[in-house]
Parts: structure tokens; C-alpha cells; sequence
């Protein structure tokens, strides 16, 4: 897929930039924005500045804006390019303003959130524009050289994230038309720091798309870099717990194109992704219009099914996402009847532990028999020191009378392996912990505990865990792992709350497993303790 890189001209892009001190009124019955909205706008327009002398060139550009229940968007006359798209149902972290997918960097460079590129004008996304709303609708018409007209009619859902953004274009045909979200979703990591909020670390964006073979992604990256595919399901750009994706009709759908891919992309600038669509039009069409599904929201899976297009594949929880995306149901599943989510990891956690309990609790006992052996197994090493295979061979031996396994201990690590990424996949990218409370200080279980308590409780557990468990091997290896646990503290400090009391919760089953293993399974008098 061929890709262009405008240059925005300076005079608009100055105008663009240089956003009055008034928008317009929010359309009549619609609910008041948060507190801190207006200064939001007001560090939108401060990032986008542009030198007076430039912003003089041209008029400066006007909003208007749209209200659904879910959503609150505005265009500029700036190429109708969108300016805002907030989220009245999430708060961005760390203030009282609503969630917003149109990066502050939107209004200052080449192309934004829903801009169209023509192949034979590359600069028609700061082109001006006329613009209108009514209702939850916004409508962009710009009359460009040649006599060709491009309309852009944005319609903002009655519920939930899908919006329709119809394209109209009357006039020659260009060989392609591209519809863009760029340059990320939601604010950067330096735009949050320019807004005085705590750095998140939500932030870390991906362009990503889905064709009928693959699953493709683009990360951010110094060098100028591309992925793409005929027929895609879709094209997106997405955070931890948001996503903007293009969901393009079949050719068959529209009027004058030919073909459709899709490219995530980026241009090798930082904080600069880009999601776009490809409509490759007819030859000698003169006549072009295009039913274009958005869907911008959050990252739950619901939501991303309800949408279609398979465009759950966006939450990716990774490798084990098999076993991650169950979880993540079962925690609402849990969460809609105990009205907690930290409550419901609780019992998710103790749900987990029941199902392995019966192989855990065999490979305990195995551990426990095989400390009993001990010292049968220093008196074969020492009396064949010189010969390690005979030594080898008496162990064995030994192992086949008594009928253990000296694997067997490493069976319960081995199941909760998968279960503990799976879980570390679903407690870190599930936006239903976002701002999700548990208890006293853990106001958030998405972010860490803001005091490290839990992640001191885990040490501490994983520490006497290590005491209770019975030592099968080299005893200063065993204390040397001992002393590890307490290292992983300082591992654990930044990580997410809700993953904490998993794993607290985890290791105190562990510990009560243990002592009723070793009540039940005494060791014989001559054992040595670690």
C-alpha cells in the first residue's frame, strides 16, 4: 500500500491551530461538561499555538459539536477534521474531565482523527471546510480545486460507541481515497504531563489490523514503518483500555470503489500512529460515496463484539488470551453479584485455587515424601561419590520402591503458569478495573498501590511459603530462594493493585494448603531441617 506523508501548509496550519477562546454552546438538554472540560480546550489550543504573525494569515477556525449518551464529539473548519471525541462515560485518570480519544496533538499536525487524504491532494485535510450540527449529527463540506465536492456526514450513535461517518464524493475521482485516525488515541504520556496528571502508563499506543489471514501491529518506532492487507475487518489505533477503529465496508457496499485495504503505519515521529482505510476508486468515477463504520470507546469485549467485525481480536490480551478472555467474564460475572471487583478477584482467586487444588495438593505430598527420603539419598551419594551414574541409577531405584515422582513437585509451579499470565493479561488490560475500588486505601485496582502494602504482603507470603515448603535439594540453594522472594517486593511495587490481591490471595490458599500437608504427612526423626 503506497503511502503519502503531506506536508501541512503553514497558513492553515496556523489557522487551524490558532482555535478561538469561545466554542459554541453544547447542543440544548445536553448534560453539562465536568469541571476542568474548558480548561481541557483551553491546553488543546495551547499545545496547538501556532506564531501570530502565521495565525493572522487566514481566519481561525471554528468548532461546532454533537452530543450522543455515550459520546461528545466536535469538527473544526479546519478540514473537518474531529477535535474532540470524549467519553461520558469514563473519567480520564487523575481528573474530572470526561475520557478524550482526540490526542491534544491533533490540531497541529498533517492529518487528525477522521481526516480523509485524496492521492491527487494530499493537503485536503486542511483544506476549510463548511460545517454543521443538528442533532447528533456533524456535517463537513469542502468545495476543492476541479469543482469536486467532499462531504463528510458523522452521526453519533443513540447507544453505545458505532458511529457512521458517510462519505461523499461529486467530481472527478483521485485513484484513491484514504480515511485516517491519527496520531494516537487518547493523550501521550507528554500531553498528560503537560496537564499536570500523574503519568498512567495507559498511554503506549498500537496500530493495529485484521484481515482475513492475520492479525498485523504497528508500534511506534524511529523509522518510518507500515503493515497492511486487502480487505481488512478493520483498522485501529489503540491504548491500554481504548481503541478508534475503522470498520470499512465491502466494495460491493459503496459507489465508485473498486477495492479496499488497510495500513497501520507509523511515519517514525514520536507519539504518531496512524490507522487508515484505502478505498481504491474506479477509474472515471465521478460520483463516490462510502458507508464508513467508527467505532471509538473503550476496550470491553461486549462492546467490540456487539460492534462486529471481529473486532474483540483488538483487546489483546495476548498469548494466553484463551484463557484470559473466560477469566475476564467470569470476574463480571462475579463483580455484577458482590457489586467489588476486588472482592470478585477474591473469589476468582479462590475458584483458581480449587481447580488445581487436587494436583497441587499431589505434588505436595510428593515434596513431603521426598524430604523424608533425604537421608537415604546422602548415604547413596556419599557411598558412590566416584561413580555418578551408579549414583544416578540408585536414586532411581529408590525412587521406583518408594513410588515417587522427584518431578513431582514442579507440577503445581507448571499449571500455574499459564493461569498466572492469563491473569496477569486480564487483570492489567481489563478496563473494568479501571477506577474500579476495592478497600480503605486501594481506590483503584487498575494502578498500584499508592502506599505498597499489598506488594510487601506478597513478599512476605511468598517468603513464608518458601519457610513451610518442604527442602528436596542442595539446602543453600533453598535459602538462597528464600532470600529471592524478598527481592521480588521491589518487582511487584508498580504493578497493578487487582494483580496484588490475586496473587496475596494465592499464596495464603498456598500457605494453608502447606500446613495441612504437613500436619498429615509427619517426617520421620532423622531429617534434617533446612
Amino acid at each position: 500500500m503506497e503511502r503519502y506523508y503531506p506536508k501541512p501548509r503553514a497558513a492553515r496550519a496556523a489557522a487551524a491551530a490558532s482555535a478561538p477562546a469561545t466554542l459554541e454552546a453544547a447542543p440544548a438538554g445536553a448534560p453539562p461538561a465536568p469541571a476542568d472540560a474548558r480548561a481541557l480546550r483551553r491546553a488543546r489550543r495551547a499545545v496547538a499555538a501556532a506564531p501570530a504573525a502565521a495565525a493572522a494569515a487566514e481566519p481561525a477556525a471554528r468548532e461546532v459539536g454533537a452530543d450522543a449518551p455515550a459520546i461528545a464529539a466536535r469538527i473544526s473548519t479546519a478540514g473537518g477534521r474531529v477535535t474532540a471525541w470524549q467519553l461520558k462515560r469514563y473519567q480520564a485518570t487523575g481528573a474530572t474531565a470526561w475520557e478524550d480519544l482526540a490526542p491534544l496533538r491533533s490540531g497541529r499536525v498533517p492529518e487528525g482523527p477522521l481526516s480523509v487524504r485524496l492521492s491527487d491532494a494530499p493537503d485536503v485535510a486542511w483544506d476549510p471546510a463548511e460545517i454543521s450540527a443538528a442533532g447528533r449529527v456533524l456535517t463537513s463540506v469542502q468545495r476543492l480545486a476541479g469543482g469536486r465536492v467532499l462531504t463528510k456526514r458523522l452521526t453519533l450513535p443513540a447507544e453505545g460507541y458505532v458511529a457512521s461517518l458517510d462519505l461523499a464524493l461529486d467530481g472527478p475521482a483521485p485513484e484513491s481515497l484514504d480515511v485516517l485516525w491519527t496520531p494516537g488515541v487518547g493523550l501521550s504520556p507528554d500531553e498528560e504531563a503537560f496537564l499536570h496528571r500523574a503519568a498512567t502508563y495507559q498511554n503506549v499506543p498500537t496500530a493495529a489490523l485484521l484481515t482475513r489471514k492475520d492479525l498485523l501491529s504497528q508500534k511506534e518506532d524511529k523509522a518510518p514503518k507500515a503493515k497492511g492487507g486487502a480487505d481488512p475487518f478493520w483498522v485501529a489505533v489503540r491504548n491500554k483500555y481504548f481503541v478508534a477503529a475503522l470498520l470499512p465496508p465491502a466494495p460491493a457496499a459503496c459507489e465508485g470503489v473498486a477495492a479496499v485495504e488497510g495500513e497501520a503505519s507509523t511515519p517514525g515521529t514520536p507519539h504518531a500512529l496512524a490507522a487508515a482505510v484505502r478505498f481504491r476508486l474506479a477509474p472515471g468515477a465521478s460520483r463516490v460515496r462510502i458507508p464508513l463504520r467508527v467505532y471509538a470507546g473503550p476496550l470491553e469485549l461486549d462492546h467490540l463484539a456487539a460492534a462486529g467485525a471481529r473486532l474483540e481480536k483488538a483487546a489483546n490480551f495476548g498469548f494466553f488470551g484463551w484463557l484470559a478472555v473466560p477469566m475476564v467474564k467470569v470476574l463480571k460475572f462475579l463483580a455484577a453479584y458482590v457489586r467489588n471487583y476486588g472482592v470478585a478477584i477474591i473469589l476468582l482467586t479462590l475458584m483458581v485455587r480449587g481447580v488445581l487444588w487436587f494436583p497441587s495438593q499431589w505434588g505436595l505430598n510428593q515434596m513431603k515424601r521426598m524430604q523424608a527420603l533425604q537421608p537415604q539419598i546422602l548415604f547413596i551419594k556419599e557411598q558412590f561419590k566416584d561413580d555418578p551414574k551408579r549414583q544416578q541409577d540408585e536414586q532411581m531405584r529408590l525412587f521406583r520402591e518408594q513410588k515417587i515422582n522427584p518431578a513431582g513437585g514442579c507440577l503445581p509451579v507448571l499449571l500455574q503458569i499459564p493461569v498466572f499470565f492469563a491473569l496477569y493479561s486480564a487483570l492489567g488490560n481489563s478496563i473494568e478495573l479501571r477506577g474500579a475500588p476495592f478497600a480503605l486505601w486501594v481506590r483503584d485496582l487498575s494502578v498500584m498501590d499508592p502506599f505498597y502494602v499489598l506488594p510487601v504482603l506478597v513478599g512476605g507470603s511468598m517468603f513464608l511459603t518458601q519457610l513451610m515448603t518442604p527442602v528436596t535439594g542442595d539446602p543453600a540453594q533453598a535459602k538462597m530462594m528464600r532470600w529471592m522472594t524478598l527481592a521480588f517486593c521491589f518487582m511487584f511495587l508498580k504493578m497493578p493493585s487487582g494483580l496484588m490481591l490475586y496473587w496475596l490471595a494465592s499464596n495464603l490458599v498456598q500457605i494453608l494448603q502447606q500446613l495441612r500437608t504437613n500436619r498429615s504427612l509427619a517426617v520421620p526423626a532423622g531429617t534434617k531441617p533446612a
